[in-house]
């Protein structure tokens, strides 16, 4: 028969150890417990705090992820009507045309009974505020002066025009809507300082618009249509005025050709370029950024070879003062053709 096992006697000392091992355990399991119930109460007090007021509102940033790999620009062009035809003249006197000398703006109107509906609005140039002013008060539009047989229309200060339609007062019937001047009787002379003028005060009180605008109110609006010019300078346009398509004095090859002009030989119809803008740029904290630092680094060439980054534009906005990652958008628009980039400008 087996011994039976005896349990083994533990000390008074052994017995002391034991409990003093015990309280350590637990005094370090309580300390424990202490420190997270601490470190949670901060976080949520943080979390609760309300906004400081004076404090700088937080940076606009984009994403972490910029690309490492080269993004190539976006490129688009302006559907234009491309023909050699002259264009018809309309047969309809259900329209308005209203001038704005003020805002160089031109709205052509449907009319049906008392309702008018917005059909585009044009920017234009108005007569020069020396003297030249375009008259106000209401007219009507008399005759094409020129057509197929007779393309050119002469002005009064020697240059040549495209698609003149006379302004008829019964009195002065020497104002009328027509293109920028051309120097010579020839589609690749325009002048291009004028035409860059668009949307402004430039004339010797006739209306000037593109080829595409004139063309379009005269193959829509027959004589008799009336005509109200006016002076607004608060008037709310039913439509944004458009932006007129830029002519680079610098690049010989199409700065002669309005952009908007339909016929084919036009270089417009096939210009392009190309563009060279990084993903991304580093500066340092609280150092000075300028459109320029961004500018700096872009680059141009059209399909003639020639240098087109002068007339690159930079748009948004970055605070130095506050580390991160600020989008600003690249872009040049020449004529019908357009580029736009997106950049990272990055405050380390």
């Amino acid at each position: 028969m087996a011994a039976k096992k005896r349990k083994r006697k533990l000390s008074k000392k052994q017995r002391e150890n034991r409990r003093i091992r015990i309280a350590t355990y637990l005094a370090v399991l309580i300390l424990i417990a202490i420190v997270v119930i601490i470190v949670v109460s901060c976080n949520n007090k943080k979390a609760n705090k309300p906004a400081d007021p004076t404090a700088p509102a937080e940076t606009t940033t984009v994403s972490d992820d910029i690309p490492k790999e080269y993004v190539e620009p976006t490129y688009s062009r302006d559907d234009i009507e491309i023909t050699d035809e002259w264009a018809t003249v309309g047969d309809s006197t259900d329209y308005s045309l209203y001038v704005n000398t003020a805002l160089n703006a031109t709205t052509l109107y449907k009319v049906d009974g008392d309702e008018y509906t917005p059909l585009r609005v044009m920017a234009c140039s108005t007569g020069r505020r020396d003297g030249h002013e375009t008259p106000e008060g209401t007219f009507y539009l008399g005759e094409w002066i020129i057509g197929p047989d007779c393309e050119w229309c002469y002005m009064a200060d020697g240059t040549e025009g495209l698609y003149a339609y006379r302004i008829i007062d019964g009195i002065n019937n020497d104002i009328m809507f027509h293109s920028v001047p051309f120097l010579e009787t020839d589609h690749g002379t325009i002048e291009y300082e004028e035409y860059n003028k668009l949307g402004d005060y430039a004339s010797m009180g006739c209306i000037r618009m593109s080829i595409a605008d004139v063309r379009y109110l005269g193959q829509l609006c027959a004589g008799g249509t009336e005509v109200y010019i006016y002076y607004d300078e608060n008037e709310v346009l039913p439509m944004e005025k458009p932006t007129p398509l830029f002519i680079p004095p610098t690049v010989e090859e199409v700065c002669g050709w309005d952009p908007t002009d339909p016929v084919s030989d036009n270089p417009w119809h096939t210009y392009t370029f190309t563009m060279e803008v990084p993903n991304s740029i580093e500066i340092e904290k609280d150092s000075e950024y300028s459109e320029e630092l961004v500018l700096s680094q872009a680059g141009a060439t059209d399909c003639y070879g020639n240098d087109v980054s002068e007339y690159i534009a930079c748009s948004g906005s970055v605070d130095t003062s506050a580390k991160g990652k600020y989008p600003v958008t690249v872009t040049l628009d020449l004529g019908q053709y357009h580029g736009t980039k997106d950049v990272v400008v990055i405050v380390k």
